[in-house]
């Protein structure tokens, strides 16, 4: 029975940590998401890539 509630409760911090790093890179992701960084290669704004670069 120990090693139920000790398998539970490691399952439980495991999600909560999945959950927090989820959150963590949604709010730090900025505005461009990672489809739209796929995409730059595709722009045609005149800018070689090398000076698009933060």
């Amino acid at each position: 029975m120990a090693a139920l509630a000790l398998t539970v409760f490691f399952s439980v911090i495991l999600a909560l940590l999945a959950a927090l790093a989820f959150l963590w890179d949604q709010r730090n992701r900025g505005e461009d998401g990672y489809d739209r960084d796929s995409l730059r290669p595709l722009d045609e704004d005149g800018t070689p890539p090398s000076s698009r670069l933060p």
